[in-house]
């Protein structure tokens, strides 16, 4: 297998100026540089700067996929919308990763397999930043389900104690949510389990209305006017984690003697993923009776149809012998089978018998024609 590692960062908050473009290049001859965008991929080689030092200095984002299995998806959100206090009880060991740094907290979520046959050339990880990147601005406005749902494809692997607080809406999440499972392997059983254990999102657009309205009015008008200016980019995002966070206040966090075991977690999914493979089996084998069924009955009224011709179908077996050809010889021996299977359908085995003897008599001569019958089980060597 050749080696195929692809990087990709992107700037959002802010695009780089010309003299950073100019530091990312000296990293970089062959990368594809915008003031956004870096995406470079690499055959042979590798990356010759460092991915935190990017992250802190010039981007937002990062993606990489690599052919023997490993996959990092990155983020660094200004300090003002987080504390690492806030998500340590989502890190972990191998999935995710949280770094402080001056102005920003970096999130590392990491997935590994040493399953090199799902490589998929197709899939050579440009898709995945469009898909992802989402994610952060969800993390930044207060939705942790992303953080847990890292934490839980770490938990798949590995049995911690106790699960973290589980947030809400997982059974209704976001497509970069989605995409997320999907890029960190989680199984979609495990995820089925942890699901039981989330309370529905429960704020919807009436109750977001019903909380603004609530706001004082001039600081409503600050944010209208931050809005329409332009003054501060991040107005929206700041308002809605307000908003999320107001909802998780009153929703309350769970009692500690109700998280469960990440041991619990997986014994149901191995039990759910039981019930899904027997129902699985189940239909499988209902099909297959069914399609089994179904050509048994066009088989018997095809062979209802041939007793009705079966002087005219051995007259034409024997023409078609008589042309001494390989294609005709296979006719006529399919011919024949059908009038075994009609021969022990109506009783009449021991004339069918008689019949193939003779013709096994009078063709003798035709190796070939022997053979097939032979083959076909028609006559014995």
């Amino acid at each position: 297998m050749s080696e195929y590692q692809y990087y990709e960062f992107l700037a959002v908050d802010k695009p780089l100026t010309d003299y950073q473009i100019q530091q990312v290049r000296r990293y970089s001859s062959r990368a594809d540089i915008t003031s956004t965008r870096f995406v470079n991929v690499y055959d042979w080689g590798d990356f010759r700067g460092d991915v935190e030092d990017f992250l802190k200095r010039f981007f937002d984002l990062h993606v990489y996929v690599a052919n023997w299995g490993t996959r990092h998806f990155a983020f660094r959100i200004p300090k003002e919308f987080i504390s690492v206090a806030s998500v340590e009880d989502y890190v972990t060991q191998e999935s995710l990763t949280v770094i402080p740094t001056d102005e920003h907290v970096i999130f590392y979520l990491s997935s590994d397999t040493e399953d090199y046959e799902e490589w998929d050339d197709m899939d050579d990880g440009s898709g995945w930043m469009a898909s992802l990147a989402p994610v952060r601005e969800e993390v930044i406005s207060g939705d942790y389900r992303a953080l847990y749902l890292a934490w839980l494809a770490d938990a798949q692997w590995s049995e911690p104690e106790l699960e973290p607080p589980v947030p809400a809406g997982l059974q209704s999440l976001s497509a970069a949510q989605k995409a997320l499972a999907d890029f960190l392997r989680l199984d979609e059983d495990v995820l089925s389990v942890a699901m039981q254990a989330s309370p529905p999102l429960g704020a919807d657009r009436s109750d977001m209305a019903e909380w603004i309205a609530a706001l004082p009015e001039a600081e409503k008008n600050q944010i209208l006017l931050a809005l329409c200016d332009g003054s501060d980019p991040q107005a929206a995002v700041k308002l809605r984690r307000r908003f999320n966070v107001a909802q998780a206040q009153t929703r309350g966090q769970p009692a500690a003697d109700s998280r469960r075991t990440v041991g619990s977690i997986l014994a149901a999914a191995r039990r759910l993923t039981e019930e899904r493979e027997r129902q699985e089996a189940s239909r499988r084998a209902e099909a297959q009776a069914r399609r089994e069924a179904e050509a048994a009955k066009a088989r018997a009224e095809y062979l209802a149809g041939l007793a009705k011709r079966e002087p005219a179908i051995w007259r034409q077996v024997e023409e078609l012998i008589e042309m001494k050809q390989r294609k005709r010889y296979d006719e006529a021996v399919t011919l024949l089978s059908d009038l075994s299977d009609l021969a022990r359908q109506s009783g009449t085995e021991a004339q069918f018998a008689d019949r193939i003897a003779d013709l096994k008599n009078r063709y003798a001569s035709r190796r070939v024609l022997l053979q097939l019958l032979t083959q076909a089980g028609l006559i014995s060597k």
